[in-house]
């Protein structure tokens, strides 16, 4: 609330009614609201369509709280001056309280058309629209606000959030450049700044920035904690940890510390204690996604299916690009999990090719609760869900589905209704098949007779934690080595040139040339897995794919894993034919692949798969 906000517009009103109205709002800034409300009140006794009072009173319900009494006092004082600016963005602000933004936007929208120039409009319309993802609105408005006030602060910090969100680092570090001239201590700025080279894994120049900053704010949280960030992300997790406590001693009610505390003892391996920091900055803050959903993952990894997958239902609310969470809704119920007899239940696609293959083998449990069962994919996946196990009928994605359906559920939010512990997992196995006629034609690739094993190394370069899953191909020669065994390569595209730096004598056979060239995923692969006696890959969609077609896999797997595969096994609940092997230590492979090539050798002595 801002002075011109609470400005009385005078119209029609007495000296008298004036002066007890400037006087309700001198105590009403002085936080004397008592004495306020009941000066708005008797000024609205002797007139009660003194709009001003009315608008007032609504600010002040609002400030306490009593949303609905809010809305109402400044619906009647809109109904009384309709184009007055301040009133719209009041209404505004109350249904931003309310979780109506779409209404919140409406009226911001309203207050601007009214009074162009509304600086604090502005800036509360860019804030809205950043928080909703819709960037480039965002930046419209605080572009706007710039144009008005070159030096409006918030207006520089917020076109720099924005530009950093979409990746646009040089505009984006002029704008924090800018407000960093206009206040050289600003934190906030510094953070900005300090975050968007961490994000472009400058480390020198985030941590240049912020040691800038905390010489003339030692003791910000925010800075201390942007430092920890840093120290994080170059592996100092001990530093990381000494700023993340200096950063509680300047504000122990900080969330985001504990937020970053978390990811911290994650990185440490230490699972149940960054649960417990997860848990510290939801109560700090109940409404952060992003530790709600961390916080779900976690869970998940340590078995805890029941609390993990509740929680996990906070990943629609993520506002990351980069976790790529598909938001769609259409206009019928959402499953609930109750029988759905004589209707058309859609499963609604969502995540990558790896999760479509893991999750898909919910449709039988599900049609065991009603009617038809409809699976929506990727339109590369359509052809190998054709003969799905509880699939009535499979669907591309799209922004409406081409299907006629009376309920919906994404696909990852179905096992909250069937597994609340690993030993619920349904994992009967296959409950995919190739094609029968692709596998015939696959088998011409193969020599019979040999120890046959299909590798795959290297993931989706584009998916955010890539980095610590993929392994380099020269990381597998003890198992290329390996005497008795004919290797074949099931990489495609990112990754096969790596066959090319190997000796030739170890390289595998590459597939890649005759598997899945077409608009269809994995329809050759799945059929030449028929032919191969073990599968060896790092954690992408292929060992999914393997697993779900009932084929001996292995999978080698980082330090701090993905959340599906638990902890201190080596078996996997989710697939019979699995076996895990697991790094010792971040970035040690040796420690992965030696063990895998022992236990290789001696399968191929025996000449049988695992």
């Amino acid at each position: 609330m801002t002075p011109a906000d609470m400005a009385p517009s005078r119209n029609g009103m007495t000296q008298h009614l004036q002066e007890q109205l400037r006087a309700a709002i001198s105590l009403h800034q002085t936080g004397d609201h008592a004495s306020a409300e009941q000066a708005y009140r008797l000024i609205l006794e002797e007139a009660p369509a003194t709009a001003d009072a009315l608008h007032m009173l609504g600010i002040l319900e609002m400030q306490h709280g009593r949303m609905e009494a809010s809305l109402g006092q400044i619906m009647e004082a809109l109904a009384l001056e309709p184009t007055n600016p301040y009133f719209q963005k009041s209404l505004a602000n109350v249904f931003l309280e309310l979780k109506q933004r779409d209404r919140a936007i409406a009226a911001f929208t309203k207050a601007l058309t009214l009074k162009p120039d509304y600086l604090e409009a502005l800036l509360e319309l860019g804030r809205t629209l950043e928080n909703d993802r819709r960037f480039e609105d965002a930046a419209s408005c605080f572009t706007r606000a710039l144009n008005l006030h070159p030096d409006s602060m918030p207006a520089c910090l917020g076109l720099g959030r924005v530009l950093r969100a979409t990746d646009q680092f040089e505009p984006a570090k002029h704008c924090f450049c800018l407000a960093l001239r206009v206040d050289p201590s600003s934190v906030d700025a510094s953070v900005g700044l300090g975050e968007l080279y961490l994000a472009r894994r400058n480390y020198a120049e985030a941590m240049r920035c912020l040691t800038s900053a905390l010489a003339l704010n030692p003791d910000s949280a925010p800075l201390l904690n942007g430092m920890g960030n840093v120290y994080r992300e170059l592996g100092q997790i001990d530093d990381a940890m000494k700023a993340y406590a200096l950063a509680l001693s300047a504000n122990p009610g900080e969330a985001a510390v504990h937020f970053n505390i978390a990811g911290a003892h994650t990185a440490l391996g230490a699972y149940p204690e960054a649960v417990a920091s997860y848990s510290q900055a939801i109560r700090l803050n109940p409404d952060y996604v992003e530790a709600h959903a961390n916080k779900a993952l976690l869970q998940l990894m340590l078995g805890d299916l029941a609390g993990g997958w509740e929680e996990y239902e906070w990943r629609f609310k993520m506002k990351d690009p980069s976790q790529k969470i598909d938001n769609r809704t259409f206009d019928r119920p959402v499953w609930d999990g109750s029988d759905f007899s004589g209707k058309t239940l859609l499963l609604r696609a969502e995540q990558g090719v790896g999760d479509m293959i893991q999750f898909s083998r919910y449709a039988p449990l599900v049609r065991r609760r009603g009617g038809t069962v409809v699976l929506e994919c990727p339109p590369r996946l359509g052809r190998l869900f054709r003969g799905a196990a509880g699939v009535d009928a499979v669907v591309e994605r799209q922004s409406v589905p081409p299907v006629d359906f009376d309920l919906y559920i994404p696909l990852l939010s179905v096992p909250r209704f069937f597994t609340r512990s690993v030993t619920d997992i349904p994992a009967l196995v296959p409950y995919l098949a190739p094609e029968p006629e692709t596998v015939e034609r696959t088998r011409a690739l193969f020599t019979p007779g040999e120890f046959n094993v299909g590798i795959c190394w290297q993931g989706n370069r584009g998916y955010k934690g890539d980095g610590q899953r993929s392994i380099p191909l020269r990381a597998f020669l003890p198992l290329l080595q390996t005497p008795g065994v004919r290797f074949y390569s099931l990489q495609k595209g990112e990754g096969s040139e790596q066959i090319h730096e190997l000796p030739p004598c170890h390289a595998p056979v590459d597939l890649s040339p005759v598997l899945d060239n077409g608009a269809d995923a994995f329809i050759e692969t799945a059929g030449a897995m028929q032919y191969l006696d073990l599968i060896i890959s790092s954690d992408t969609a292929l060992p999914h794919l393997a697993g779900a077609l009932g084929r001996p896999v292995w999978v080698l797997l980082p330090h701090t894993p993905e959340w599906r595969w638990l902890l201190d096994r080596d078996d996997s609940p989710w697939y019979p034919t699995m076996r895990l092997f697991r790094q010792q230590k971040p970035g040690d492979w040796a420690s992965v692949v030696e063990p895998a090539a022992r236990q290789l050798a001696s399968l191929a002595r025996r000449g049988a798969p695992s």
